[in-house]
């Protein structure tokens, strides 16, 4: 009978409290990886949608310029307040004078990117044409000689000289809760 009474068949008080601190110890070190693993992966995912709504602006700009009579243009950014890419400018033809394409259109679910908190990116697209200025002799008087002024110092005019036209859109992530909330990227054509 005594050996009945001595016969254990669960755990000790102190093995559940050491079986509870290692596992709370091995938590403690885990947790916070899994959080910093997480954003890091939402974070690299915003980081893809923007360059999928980059790739698909670029193929419908390189589609425009190719068909004749049309001229090669990003979408147009959207014109409210914040520049975000919302639902409403998403069902709103691009050029509606020659097609019916919305900017949902471009991508094959017809859904448009968005962040990892299922809001939506800034997008803002703007042209630009480069101009050097440089300053050249001037022979006014047609001698083969660069002209001088009154102090003996050559007489230089400005000269401006422009390039093509340059092309830029810029997709910034504008959501505070995002952890890739101000990380933008800006390309040109």
């Amino acid at each position: 009978m005594y050996k009945k009474l001595k016969k254990k068949d669960g755990f000790t008080m102190t093995e559940m409290v050491v079986t509870v601190a290692l596992i709370g110890t091995l938590l403690s070190f885990a947790v916070p990886r899994y959080t910093s693993v997480s954003e890091d992966t939402q974070a690299e995912r915003n980081i893809a949608n923007m360059q999928v709504i980059r790739e698909a602006f670029f193929h419908y700009f390189y589609r425009m310029h190719q068909q004749k009579g049309r001229i090669a243009h990003f979408p147009s950014q959207p014109d409210n307040e914040t520049n975000v890419m919302d639902e409403t400018w998403a069902n709103t033809p691009i050029d509606p004078r020659l097609s019916p394409v919305k900017p949902k259109d471009l991508f094959s679910k017809k859904e448009f990117p968005k962040n990892s908190n299922n809001n939506p990116f800034k997008y803002t697209t703007w042209e630009e044409i480069p101009t050097l200025t440089t300053e050249q002799p001037v022979d006014v008087d047609g001698d083969g000689n660069q002209d001088v002024d009154e102090n003996g110092e050559l007489v230089f005019e400005s000269i401006t000289v422009t390039g093509e036209k340059d092309y830029f859109i810029k997709i910034e992530d504008i959501d505070l809760d995002s952890p890739s909330y101000g990380k933008s990227f800006t390309y040109s054509i």
